[in-house]
């Protein structure tokens, strides 16, 4: 296995991606990084990671990597010891907010104080250059790639990293702006110093055209799966935790829940009207509820119904809650039993236990 090479500086910034071995944050497999030169040209470093973690079948499918890759790859502390003196002084940016979040819970894992590094969002920077994607395919890197016409392999670290630097690069030509005026944006007021309000979103059927394939996969994996029964739930429930052990417990939902308070809600503002980041949530959420019998949470079940009926998508949501009924109709809480009355009332049977 060859070893993780880092590149000479000076550079202006670094662009920072991870990929992880199951749904915990922590869990990184992958480590890339793209260091961005003062004239624009990029440096990529990438490196697999031991996660000492259990691998999980949807992470494997979806990065190609499994146990038998990282055999004799380094640690997490290793790495983290070669990367950080280069990347401390600069800012490090991210495409949303996860991959702080998995840096600091691989911290924790190991006992390690989390990087004090300057982190920048890419996903804002974005949203902040082209605000016309709200609502038209959004500012994931999937729509990104194919607006921009960017070239990368979506889902390899050393790849991500490069395309979130890239990002800002065709963020700062297209606004005219620096980096860090695009980090620091001035705030525009109204007289009386109040904030301006958003303009309000507007989701059509053609806004969500890019990811209705991904909504109907999901409906489909959950009209064909068997529901599990209690029994089943609780023994699935405690394999899981007997197999990560007494102090690494299994994760459900989408990862950036372990992120600081106010990170998480700004987070979860910047996709409430992203039908896709909803879907890839939501899917997750669901394969790891059969894996281990995490029940996933409704909120972003809730987000998929309301931007499906914004949208006048009527047959899509019905199919949608159908689905989710199926499995979660009768669990209990305010916003499944709101989940399961919405269904009601678009002439969709919900059983109750």
């Amino acid at each position: 296995m060859g070893s993780f090479i880092l590149p000479e500086g000076p550079f202006r910034f670094f662009a920072l991606d991870v990929e992880t071995a199951n749904s915990d944050p922590a869990s990184i497999c992958q480590l890339g990084l793209a260091c961005v030169r003062d004239d624009g040209t990029i440096r990529v470093a990438s490196t697999l990671i031991d996660p000492e973690q259990p691998f999980a079948d949807f992470n494997v499918n979806l990065h190609g990597i499994g146990r038998a890759q990282v055999v004799g790859a380094p640690k997490f502390p290793t790495i983290l010891q070669q990367i950080a003196p280069l990347v401390e002084e600069h800012v490090i940016i991210q495409h949303s907010t996860f991959d702080r979040g998995a840096i600091n819970g691989a911290c924790r894992k190991y006992g390690l104080p989390a990087p004090d590094w300057q982190w920048a969002d890419s996903v804002q920077i974005a949203r902040r250059a082209w605000p016309e994607l709200r609502g038209q395919g959004g500012h994931g890197l999937g729509n990104l790639k194919q607006v921009l016409d960017l070239e990368f392999e979506h889902h390899d670290a050393g790849e991500d990293a490069k395309a979130a630097a890239l990002v800002v690069l065709r963020a700062e030509a297209q606004t005219g702006q620096s980096l860090a005026d695009m980090m620091n944006p001035a705030r525009k007021v109204q007289s009386g110093g109040r904030r301006q309000k958003p303009a309000p979103v507007n989701v059509s059927t053609s806004d969500l055209a890019p990811h209705l394939e991904g909504l109907t996969t999901l409906i489909n994996y959950l009209s064909e799966a068997r529901p599990l029964s209690r029994r089943e739930l609780e023994e699935k429930w405690k394999a899981a935790r007997a197999a990560t052990g007494p102090f690494d417990a299994v994760v459900s939902g989408p990862s950036f829940l372990s992120l600081p308070e106010d990170e998480f809600r700004t987070h979860l503002r910047s996709i409430d009207n992203d039908l896709g980041a909803q879907v890839e949530i939501v899917n997750t959420a669901c394969r790891v509820y059969f894996d281990t019998g995490d029940i996933p949470a409704p909120y972003y079940a809730w987000r998929i119904a309301i931007i499906l009926s914004k949208a006048k998508e009527a047959e899509h949501e019905r199919a949608f809650l159908a689905a989710w009924c199926r499995h979660f109709g009768s669990t209990s809480g305010r916003r499944y039993e709101d989940l399961a009355e919405r269904a009601r009332k678009r002439g969709v049977e919900v059983l109750s236990d």
